[in-house]
Order: C-alpha cells, then sequence, then structure tokens
C-alpha cells in the first residue's frame, strides 16, 4: 500500500490458490518478491516498476508452508518452515531439485 494513498493498494494479485502464509522482499535485490502458502507452494515474483510478473515455483515436501526467510548473506537463498519435514532451504537462482 502506498502511504499517501492509504485506499489504493500498490499491487493486487492471485498469488496463490492457498492463504498465503510469507512474503519476502529483498533488500539485496530491487524488486525480487517470494511468497509461500498453505498450498505447499513457493513463488518467485519480480515487482519492479509497478508491474507483477511470475519468475519461477517450486513446491517443497513440506505440507503447508509456514514461514518465509531470506538469508541476508546469500540474496538468492532462502529458507522455509513446514507443517511437516521441518526445514527446506532453496537457492532460487537455480530453479532445480
Amino acid at each position: 500500500m502506498d502511504i499517501r494513498q492509504t485506499t489504493i493498494p500498490v499491487y493486487n494479485f492471485s498469488a496463490h490458490t492457498g492463504a498465503v502464509t510469507g512474503l519476502c522482499l529483498n533488500s539485496s535485490i530491487p524488486g525480487l518478491l517470494v511468497t509461500s502458502s498453505f498450498d505447499e507452494c513457493v513463488k518467485v515474483w519480480d515487482v519492479e516498476n509497478n508491474t507483477v510478473t511470475f519468475i519461477a515455483e517450486r513446491q517443497f515436501p513440506t505440507g503447508r508452508i509456514n514461514a518465509c526467510l531470506v538469508n541476508p548473506d546469500f540474496p538468492f537463498t532462502y529458507a522455509f518452515g513446514g507443517q511437516s519435514q521441518g526445514l527446506q532451504i532453496w537457492d532460487c537462482s537455480e530453479n532445480s531439485d
């Protein structure tokens, strides 16, 4: 939300099929947004220049994802905590297993 216009959202898009449980904006990589959800999925978005562009998606064997955190020392590395199987680490610069 733009604090100068509190009734108009900056972005409004459907990111997941389940409740969104995490939003990580990355101060080292402007415009990079990572979202996590109860739909057991993590998604990467480019939100630069007032547009939203889907970049990548990954499912983890954690069940519902409850938390998302970026590693400040490695800006493409994210940690996710889920309902089962604990913690998952993903380097989103390598969108592979």
